[in-house]
C-alpha cells in the first residue's frame, strides 16, 4: 500500500521535526567553553548562618544589637554578603558580612520604631541570607538577652 502526496508531506515534516529535536539535544543552549564544549552549571555550596545571642534593654528607650555569622561548609567566613534582620515578620535592616563573616545591626544606627526593638528583646529575631550565585540561602533565629541594669 503506497502513500499519497499528503501523507508523504506529513512524513517529511515529521522527520524534519525529529531531526531538529535531536540536534537541540546534542547542542543544548548552555554556557560554553572556548573550545566549544558545554560546561555543567556549578552547583551551589551550602552556607551556614548563626544568629548569636546579644544583649538588649527594654527599659527607657529599647536598644539591642543583632548579630549573625555566615560561614561555608568548612567553617570559613563568607565575606561581603548581605544579611537581612527581621523581627516579627518585619524587615528592620540589613548589613554586609565583614572579614569574620559577621553582620551586626545596632539599634543605635537603625532605631526606627522602638516597639520593634522591644519585640526583638521579647521574641528574638531572624537573620536571613538570600544566597548568591555561589552559596545557598540560610536562615537563623537569634535571642536577645535582656540586660539588667541597676539604678545608679
Amino acid at each position: 500500500m503506497g502513500m499519497n502526496s499528503e501523507e508523504m508531506a506529513r512524513m517529511e515534516k515529521l522527520e524534519q521535526l525529529v531531526a531538529e529535536l535531536m540536534k537541540k539535544q546534542q547542542n543544548p543552549q548552555s554556557p560554553s567553553q572556548p573550545n566549544g564544549q558545554t560546561q555543567a552549571p556549578a552547583q551551589k555550596q551550602p552556607s551556614f548562618l548563626e544568629a548569636t545571642g546579644t544583649s538588649g534593654s527594654a527599659l527607657g528607650q529599647a536598644q539591642a544589637t543583632l548579630k549573625a555569622t555566615l560561614t561555608d561548609q568548612d567553617g570559613m567566613p563568607i565575606v561581603g554578603q548581605r544579611i537581612m534582620f527581621r523581627v516579627n515578620g518585619r524587615d528592620i535592616g540589613s548589613k554586609p558580612t565583614d572579614a569574620n563573616g559577621e553582620a551586626v545591626l545596632d539599634s543605635g544606627s537603625h532605631l526606627g520604631d522602638p516597639v520593634i526593638w522591644a519585640q526583638a528583646i521579647l521574641s528574638g529575631y531572624e537573620a536571613i541570607y538570600r544566597g548568591s550565585p555561589k552559596y545557598l540561602p540560610a536562615e537563623a533565629h537569634g535571642k536577645i538577652q535582656p540586660a539588667v541594669s541597676t539604678p545608679g
